[in-house]
């Protein structure tokens, strides 16, 4: 059970417990709890899961739990969200996987390439492992191309002479070829990207922030068919200014992640953030914030987050490598958050992570969660 606390990112609620009963009479009967609906409100809560061995892999493992899934769903007369009805069907394991980009689902196009953007401070690269990994998984997948090892001493020598905050950047072709780029953050290089006929072309912005200037963003809602995926592509959709972003949202209602940052959702009895299930970014800074959570005891909840969950938050906030944890203010059409206690007690928790808590201090150093156990 402490193993199980400690890889799981999320509490099984009443799943995999038991519901029984107890009497002097006829002794005891418990059940296990596999096949059961928990409903509280208008919300409904369902749990599956399989079992890992040796040679378990995800994508298998995930279509199992879809397929346990998807009776009962069925049998209250709702369907599986389409990213995960998608997800169900499995390649089997010893077919070639193959590497094509036309086969990816996006809205941008794949042959401008992919790329990272890590958070430099006094030549230092924050969260390099997390970055580097997950470009090379994205040229792996997409183009085929293998990133070399010396793309981190190519990194380690554009960083090191580096002073103050800067941002870092690197850009993978379809073809191979790589390109670093850097951009001091005292005068920060926002990207804005317009769109143009059909062509999405990049502009840049200045703005002056720093860590512990808390800037409140503004989301407007635009609906993006299957999402950006899991790809962080140069063709990027319009993003708005410093303080504004879109809220991408599936075309069957669900908010996935914003043009720049991941996004999140604090509600009583916890955080709340959508899945990683191929329609979203796999943020590094995403996945720092849930480990803190985990860590910290409060309740972590990956699942699905529809408009009403959002107008009904209790605080929403947004994540990126360079930003942190950036308050949500407003969402056009969908409501207005304060900047709550969690949301900058996460922010002052991350920046600890990221710089020390000589940066992490000044900023929140009085607030602790007020959501979950």
């Amino acid at each position: 059970m402490e193993i199980i606390n400690q890889l799981e990112a999320t509490g099984r609620e009443t799943y995999t417990g038991a519901i029984g009963y107890v009497s002097p009479c006829a002794g005891i009967e418990l059940n296990v709890v596999i096949r059961t609906f928990e409903f509280k409100g208008n919300r409904v809560w369902l749990g599956v899961g399989g079992g890992i061995v040796s040679d378990s892999t995800p994508e298998q493992e995930l279509a199992e739990c879809l397929v346990k899934a998807t009776p009962l769903i069925r049998a209250v007369g709702a369907s599986l969200d389409p990213g995960l009805a998608a997800a169900a069907v499995v390649q089997p394991e010893w077919e070639p996987r193959v590497h094509s980009i036309e086969r990816q689902r996006h809205n941008a196009d794949p042959q401008r390439g992919v790329f990272e953007t890590l958070l430099v401070r006094d030549g230092e690269i924050i969260e390099r492992a997390g970055h580097l990994a997950r470009f090379a998984s994205s040229m792996r997948e997409l183009y085929g191309v293998e990133v070399s090892a010396d793309l981190s001493v190519r990194l380690d020598q554009a960083a090191g002479p580096l002073q103050g905050r800067h941002r870092l950047r690197t850009v993978g072709l379809p073809s191979g070829d790589l390109r670093i780029e850097t951009h001091p953050l005292e005068t920060t290089l926002l990207e804005t990207t317009l769109l143009e006929t059909t062509l999405l072309e990049t502009t840049l912005l200045e703005t002056t922030l720093l860590e512990t200037d808390v800037v409140l963003w503004a989301l407007t809602p635009r609906t993006v068919p299957g999402g950006l995926g899991a790809h962080k592509w140069c063709d990027r959709l319009p993003t708005g200014s410093a303080d504004i972003d879109l809220l991408i949202c599936d075309d069957g209602g669900a908010a996935l992640e914003t043009g720049r940052a991941n996004l999140f959702v604090v509600r009583d009895d916890g955080v709340y953030t959508p899945p990683l299930d191929g329609r979203i970014l796999p943020g590094i800074a995403r996945h720092r914030v849930v480990q803190i959570l985990t860590d910290w005891g409060v309740p972590v909840f990956q699942r699905r987050i529809t408009s009403a969950d959002l107008a009904d938050a209790a605080e929403v906030f947004v994540t990126n490598s360079v930003r942190g944890v950036v308050p949500v203010a407003a969402c056009q059409g969908v409501g207005a958050w304060p900047t709550g206690k969690t949301t900058m007690w996460l922010r002052e928790r991350l920046w600890e992570f990221w710089l020390g808590p000589q940066v992490g201090g000044d900023l929140a150093s009085s607030v602790r969660p007020c959501c979950g156990r």
